[in-house]
């Protein structure tokens, strides 16, 4: 079992951290040097050349070598682009570098204070250099960070995404932090090698600067504009990528994610599995697993796992852990700067939908509001929400308050709540991190609990406003809305409490119903077998509500565009219901199989 503390689980150490070392070797002799020479070679003193006692001079021409240089054996082929090449070192200035076995070097204008690994290729590439004083990235902040405010965490490259989350939201104390800070400096120590180092079998080709790097074994560096300062790791075929057009400063790359297409990157952390692509900036901030961010900026800020950020948009100061979510195109989600001091933050709650062109004016907290969609062309006040799956529109006039409807996504979405979990589990690449993809786990349930009981306390009258219920935001709520969002509460406690009754039995038979959440608060039956046709009844209703909700788009577009219905796969065909009809089926074996036990 895991400790609670997070800093229990932060790497003490590099483990990552594999340095080439060479194989035997000893000073060139006067016939090699003879024979390099014919080649083209020249050297600053060739006394410092080390080469291995079976140095195949052919794979050596039209090299410099300067400082301290050691060659490996050079007799297999390097793969490229699916090529055959032979390895060795051509057209290349070697400055205080160690090339490895079979690696293949060629036309770097110069390359100074690096370590080839074995296998690897090195080519086309304007320079490579060391870094007196680098540590590969090793403890960047991320997370809001100004002269006022500091929510920020120094992070290191193997440091799991989990832990991460943990220590943002709650922030950790003085004492914890001082802590965290005294593991990361040791942990920067063990980085500074002041070397460029290309892992066993990696590629870094066609870049026009790389410096102060580790490229993990068999990670790729291809046509980026610039990397320096930064990891890429890998393991076996899990490997981070950097390509065309990337400008990436200070940043730790995770397994399998990649940096691409122009995208620049900056003192940040790209969880593995996330992207930045399509000119995405990232700075100052933490990526999470399966995160894709594309066109948009991100800037001081956490943002977890599954959120989509796939157009031009802006997310400033956002503690977002838990991810899952979307950011729509010309949101702006930020500024963070009040015309004082650029202090000001947002809490995304997990799942958080910002539509279109939305505008999320700061301080905002809606991370008790899990899987909120804010409308397209809404404008927020300032406020703290705590109604999940809700939605919010704009109010009635252009001096009037947005409309919120409380629970609206539990009855009228469930197809959208059930395509992000369909989502969530068949596209997660992580596998270091726990990407959870129900969305009712027990901490999102306890928020639905606390929304009924505001709701169900709220006293007769025509609208809304948070002065009146806790937790409406700068909101106005319509007194059916709110009796609707109580009522969608009330049935998913309820059927949360029979999936956890189903889903409670055990070989000794079924458990006991006072010990299921919520089950007796709703449920009256105590009957086994009543229990579980209870369940299924109640999982039929929102496989129902699944088609229903999907079937509105149907009968929208076909009112709307003449050959809709030809173009379009209905409902009722739509693979996410297919998918949501076979996990009914399997609850409906399942129960039955219960049944034959009572």
């Amino acid at each position: 079992m895991e400790s609670s503390d997070p800093l229990a689980n932060y790497p003490a150490r590099p483990s990552w951290l594999k340095i080439p070392v060479s194989g035997p070797a000893r000073v060139i002799s006067g016939p090699e040097i003879v024979q390099l020479e014919a080649n083209g070679c020249t050297s600053d003193d060739w006394t410092r050349v080390m080469v291995p006692g079976n140095l195949n001079p052919e794979r050596v021409r039209r090299v410099h070598f300067s400082g301290d240089v050691v060659l490996g054996r050079f007799h297999r082929s390097v793969d490229r682009s699916g090529v055959a090449v032979r390895s060795g070192v051509f057209d290349t200035h070697l400055s205080n570098c160690q090339v490895g076995d079979d690696a293949r070097v060629a036309s770097v204008g110069l390359m100074d204070q690096v370590l080839v690994g074995a296998g690897a290729l090195v080519a086309d590439c304007d320079e490579i250099l060391g870094s007196a004083n680098g540590t590969f990235g090793n403890g960047a902040l991320v997370g809001l960070h100004t002269s006022n405010a500091d929510r920020s965490v120094p992070v290191v490259a193997d440091l799991l995404f989990d832990t991460l989350a943990a220590l943002v939201r709650p922030y950790p104390d003085a004492a914890q932090m001082q802590t965290l800070t005294e593991m990361v400096l040791a942990y920067r120590e063990e980085c500074r090698i002041g070397k460029t180092i290309i892992g066993v079998g990696a590629r870094v080709t066609g870049c026009r600067r790389v410096k102060g790097v580790f490229v993990g074994a068999g990670c790729i560096v291809s046509g980026a504009v610039s990397v320096t300062e930064s990891t890429l790791l890998s393991e076996g075929d899990d490997i981070a990528r950097i390509g065309n057009g990337a400008i990436v400063r200070h940043a730790l790359l995770q397994w399998n994610a990649v940096a691409e297409d122009g995208a620049f990157v900056e003192n940040a952390l790209l969880a593995e599995a996330s992207t930045v692509t399509r000119h995405g900036i990232v700075t100052g901030s933490a990526i999470g697993p399966n995160t894709t961010i594309a066109e948009g900026e991100v800037s001081a800020s956490v943002v977890g796992p599954f959120a989509g950020f796939n157009h031009q948009a802006l997310l400033v100061s956002a503690c977002w852990p838990e991810g899952r979510g979307n950011v729509g195109y010309g949101a702006n989600v930020g500024s963070n700067h009040t015309g004082r001091a650029p202090d000001q933050e947002v809490h995304p709650g997990e799942g958080t939908f910002f539509g279109l062109g939305v505008n999320i004016k700061m301080p905002a907290d809606f991370s008790a509001a899990p899987y909120t969609i804010i409308a397209t062309g809404v404008d927020t006040a300032p406020q703290l929400l705590a109604m999940p799956f809700s939605l919010i529109v704009p109010g009635s006039g252009p001096d009037q308050p947005n409309r919120l409807f409380p629970g609206w996504g539990l009855a009228r979405n469930m197809y959208g709540i059930a395509r992000n979990e369909w989502k969530f589990s068949s596209r997660n690449r992580a596998t270091r991190t726990e990407v959870a993809s129900d969305a009712f786990r027990p901490g999102i349930m306890r928020r639905i609990h606390r929304a009924f009981e505001l709701l169900s306390d709220a006293p007769r009258q025509p609208t809304y406003a948070d002065r009146d219920v806790f937790g409406l935001g700068a909101n106005i709520v319509h007194r059916k809305d709110l009796e609707a969002g109580r009522e969608a509460y009330r049935q998913t406690l309820r059927w949360y409490g029979l999936r956890c009754y189903a889903r409670g039995w055990t070989a000794s038979g079924p458990p006991d119903p006072a010990s299921i959440p919520y089950l007796t608060d709703f449920v009256t039956a105590t009957a086994p077998a009543t229990l579980l046709e209870l369940y299924l009844e109640s999982e039929r209703a929102r496989l129902a509500a699944i088609l229903t909700s999907k079937s509105r788009d149907d009968s929208r577009g076909s009112r709307t565009i003449e050959d809709y219905v030809q173009v379009h796969t209905p409902a009722a065909d739509d693979s996410l219901y297919l998918w949501a009809q076979e996990q009914f089926e399997d609850n409906v074996r399942q129960v039955d199989e219960l049944k034959s036990r009572v």
